[in-house]
């Protein structure tokens, strides 16, 4: 019997020894394969999305491997999307930004021009007639029309002597009549006050300041 025993225990030593070693292969295994995915991920949660884990057997650990695999292709592809959209969002920006130095040089350039041109006009009034009042008239429309203004006016020393400034020509009053020949002495009013110091005075709005002439 004591041999049979004998047998039968070294057959269970052998049979767990044999499990202990099995496992402690699958263990390494399986843990080195795992650690080979910790680091993986490591590596690609720094931003480098074009890596790929390699993919070996069938079984669990393998399917998670593809699954991170597809995972990591949609965020490469998305990657890509993005960096193109911010791409074409510059370029559009770029372009915008072109298109608005052009158009603000345009405009200066137009403002430039409108003003040369007024200037030739005003000097060619002003050597083609004779005539003091016609002058004036044609000077001051020129410039309401070309400044864009609602209303103006030009102001002369009155011939009678004396300090005062008289209205010689206007543009754009709702009755000219009214303001014609109006005496201004120095500092009465806004345009008075301009007369008298010789500083321009910039008036937003002359509807609210209905005095500066």
């Amino acid at each position: 019997q004591l041999p049979s025993a004998l047998v039968v225990g070294t057959v269970v030593l052998s049979a767990t020894a044999a499990a202990a070693v099995a496992a402690f292969i699958v263990e390494r295994f399986v843990a080195r394969r795992l650690r080979a995915l910790a680091k993986f991920v490591d590596e690609a949660d720094e931003r480098d999305f074009l890596l790929r884990v390699p993919v070996n057997g069938d079984d669990e650990l393998a399917e998670t491997n593809e699954a991170l695999n597809r995972l990591l292709a949609r965020i490469t592809t998305l990657s890509v999307s993005m960096i193109d959209q911010s791409r074409e969002l510059e370029r559009t920006r770029e372009k915008l930004r072109l298109e608005e130095t052009l158009a603000a040089k345009t405009t200066e350039l137009e403002v430039q021009l409108a003003e040369r041109q007024l200037v030739f006009d005003l000097l060619r009034v002003s050597v083609t007639e004779t005539e003091l009042d016609k002058v004036l008239r044609a000077m001051i429309a020129r410039i309401g029309t070309g400044l864009h203004l609602r209303e103006a006016a030009i102001l002369i020393r009155a011939s009678d002597g004396s300090r005062r400034y008289v209205v010689r020509a206007v543009h754009g009053f709702h009755a000219p009549q009214r303001v014609l020949g109006r005496l201004i002495d120095p500092g009465d009013g806004i345009a008075g006050e301009v007369a008298r110091t010789g500083d321009a005075v910039l008036i937003k709005d002359v509807s609210e300041a209905p005095d500066y002439l």
